[in-house]
Order: structure tokens, then C-alpha cells, then sequence
């Protein structure tokens, strides 16, 4: 068996298995982060949330932060896309973007 590797190209297929991958927004203004109490066990916490399949990580951000806060994203750079951690409570790897 060989490997195959589709890493850009739109007519790649979907995957056949579930892939855990979430968002973090570091929501910045006046020297003060944005943060949330979480409903399911009252910690606070920032906002995010999974990447649904054929979303992208930015598309991610927005629905999340407009979903959790009732905020627009107007503009959000990248901090670390993709980085080994830190990890939502559910294990799952989360690109942190700031803005």
C-alpha cells in the first residue's frame, strides 16, 4: 500500500474517518482578553469550538465567535494554525488565531 497525499488539491476525496480539529479566538481589546464561562461546567474559557468537515479554520473562527458571542470577525490573523497544542477538553488539536 502506498501513501497518497492531497494537501491542496480540491478534487481530493473526503475523508472516510471523523477528524477532530478545533478553533481558538484570542479576542483582544484595550490590554483585555475576551473570555466566556462555559455552560457545561462553569470554567472560563475562551472562545471556540470544532471545525466542521469542508470549513476552514477561519470560516471556523467566525461561525464560532458569532455563534458563542454574538461578535463579527472583521479581521483575525493566524497565531498558530495547526500547532500540536494546546487541546480543547475534548483532546482535540485547536489552531489559535488572534485579533
Amino acid at each position: 500500500m502506498t501513501a497518497e497525499f492531497f494537501y491542496g488539491d480540491p478534487d481530493a476525496p473526503r475523508p472516510n474517518r471523523p477528524i477532530g480539529v478545533g478553533v481558538l479566538a484570542l479576542i483582544e481589546r484595550g490590554g483585555r482578553l475576551l473570555m466566556e464561562r462555559r455552560s457545561d461546567c462553569g470554567r472560563w474559557g475562551f472562545v471556540g469550538g470544532s471545525v466542521e468537515v469542508e470549513e476552514s479554520l477561519e470560516e471556523a473562527l467566525r461561525r464560532e465567535t458569532l455563534e458563542e458571542t454574538g461578535l463579527v470577525v472583521t479581521g483575525a490573523k493566524s497565531c498558530s494554525p495547526c500547532s500540536p497544542g494546546p487541546h480543547g477538553s475534548s483532546g482535540t488539536p485547536m489552531a489559535t488565531w488572534c485579533g
